[in-house]
C-alpha cells in the first residue's frame, strides 16, 4: 500500500477503531459524515509552494548578495551612524584597452556565479549617501586641476582567498589623489577606507587553496603587464552586490599639480 493510499484509507480505519458498536446509530452516521469530509479534503489537489532559503555554505557566503542575506562588516561601513543609507564606491577611470584587458583576466579567474563587476582599482568603497553633495563638489574641483597620467599593472600577489595585481604609477598621482580626498573625508570614512594600496582583484572568494596557487603561478608566468591611462574617476552606487554608475569625473587639468 502506498503512503497516499494509506492516507485515503485512514479515516475509515480510525472510525472502525474508535467507534464502539454499542453507540447509537445516529452517532455512527454523524461520525461517518465527518470522516467523508476529511477524505474529500485529502483527495483535493494541494497547492505546491517552494520557499527558498539563503545559501549559508562558506563557498557561496559572499554572493549573490541580496538585501536579506548580505550585511557589510562593521569595518566596511561609513562612520555616519546610519547603516541604511546608500553607499558609493570611487574608482580610477582608465582607457578602454587597459580596462578591457584587466577585465578579461577577472572574467577568466573570478568565480563566474559571484562575478558581478568589471576590473577596477577602488580608492574608496563605502562613501555615504548623506555626504554626496560634499563628495561631488570635492571630486569636481579635483578633476578640474588633475591631469591624466599613466599607470602600470605588473606584479600578481596572493590574497587571502584569491589573487590580485598591484598597480604602480611613476607620477605618484594615484596616492596623491587618495591622500587628498582622505584628508577631506576622514570624519566619515570606514576603517577599510582609511588605508589604500592600488591593485586589481583578479580572483577572490575561492576556498580551494590549490586553485588559488595555480592562478598565482599562471599569472606570474604568463602576465606581461599592462599600461593604461587614468582619464578620471568613476563614482558608483552600491546596489545589492552590483555597482550602478553614478557619475564620471574626467581629468581636465594641464601640466603637473
Amino acid at each position: 500500500m502506498t503512503s497516499f493510499t494509506f492516507m485515503l484509507c485512514l479515516p475509515t480505519m480510525l472510525m472502525r477503531c474508535l467507534v464502539p458498536l454499542s453507540w447509537p446509530l445516529r452517532h455512527h452516521s454523524i461520525l461517518r459524515d465527518a470522516m467523508r469530509n476529511i477524505t474529500s479534503l485529502l483527495r483535493l489537489p494541494r497547492p505546491f509552494t517552494m520557499t527558498s532559503r539563503p545559501n549559508t555554505s562558506h563557498s557561496q557566503a559572499s554572493g549573490p548578495y541580496t538585501v536579506e542575506t548580505y550585511r557589510r562588516r562593521d569595518d566596511h561601513k561609513a562612520r555616519t551612524g546610519n547603516d541604511n543609507e546608500d553607499s558609493y564606491i570611487l574608482t580610477l577611470l582608465t582607457d578602454n584597452e587597459h580596462h578591457n584587458l584587466m577585465t578579461s583576466l577577472r572574467d577568466k579567474y573570478f568565480p563566474r556565479d559571484l562575478n558581478k563587476l568589471a576590473a577596477h582599482v577602488a580608492l574608496f568603497r563605502a562613501l555615504p549617501g548623506s555626504q554626496m553633495p560634499r563628495i561631488m563638489a570635492d571630486l569636481t574641483n579635483l578633476a578640474q586641476s588633475q591631469p591624466t597620467y599613466e599607470i602600470s599593472a605588473k606584479k600578481p600577489f596572493r590574497m587571502k582567498r584569491g589573487v590580485g595585481i598591484y598597480v604602480d604609477d611613476t607620477s605618484g598621482y594615484t596616492k596623491t589623489i587618495y591622500q587628498e580626498l582622505k584628508k577631506r573625508w576622514v570624519p566619515f570614512l570606514s576603517q577599510q577606507d582609511r588605508s589604500f594600496k592600488a591593485h586589481y582583484t583578479i580572483q577572490n572568494k575561492v576556498d580551494d587553496e590549490t586553485l588559488v596557487e595555480q592562478t598565482l603561478q599562471e599569472l606570474s608566468e604568463q602576465f606581461r603587464g599592462s599600461r593604461g591611462q587614468v582619464l578620471g574617476l568613476s563614482l558608483y552606487r552600491y546596489d545589492r552586490g552590483f555597482w550602478k554608475v553614478e557619475q564620471d569625473f574626467s581629468f581636465t587639468g594641464k601640466g603637473k599639480r
